[in-house]
């Protein structure tokens, strides 16, 4: 973790729990850690191991060439303006 967390009123290590969910374990971030890089419910991370320790950072948004560059023949699909309603028309 970076240095932002820790202040003398904020520690930089909190003890945290291992838990169930589902078939996979899982541990409770503690707000104060999630709220200073940026995690809400539902935010993609990536999470690594290093050194027998395990790291978890904020996901970066995918960039749009890399997304075009996953576009195959197979998986793109036609155009979706088949059914226009009258107000749609132009």
């Amino acid at each position: 973790m970076s240095g932002r967390l820790h202040s003398e009123s904020q520690p930089s290590h909190l003890p945290a729990r291992v838990f169930k969910a589902g078939n996979s374990l899982a541990i409770r971030i503690p707000s104060i850690i999630a709220k200073s890089i940026g995690l809400g419910e539902g935010s993609a991370v990536e999470v690594a191991l290093e050194d027998g320790r395990i790291l978890v950072k904020p996901s970066a948004p995918p960039r749009l060439a890399d997304l075009i560059e996953r576009i195959t023949p197979e998986n793109v699909h036609g155009e979706a303006f088949e059914k226009l309603s009258e107000r749609e028309r132009w």
